[in-house]
């Protein structure tokens, strides 16, 4: 459905976003985490710095957050 890659120093991340609103995490092509999308959005909240920014918030942005909040923790 939703397809996010990012790529955080030597690192390849991806996020899929399925019609049942889980959203795989993979890094380098094998999956690391699969979780719902309510997660993705609780990980976008840890990195709002103000309110406004998780009222502009998109589906890509919380799947970005998703990635990133994993490279930082493993």
């Amino acid at each position: 459905m939703i397809d996010v890659f990012q790529t955080i120093g030597s690192r390849a991340f991806s996020a899929h976003l399925a019609k049942d609103g889980m959203v795989t995490l993979m890094e380098q092509r094998q999956e690391v985490d699969r979780v719902t999308l309510a997660t993705a959005y609780a990980a976008l909240v840890e990195e709002a710095e103000q309110e406004d920014d998780l009222l502009d918030a998109t589906v890509e942005g919380m799947m970005r957050a998703l990635i990133q909040g994993y490279a930082r923790s493993h």
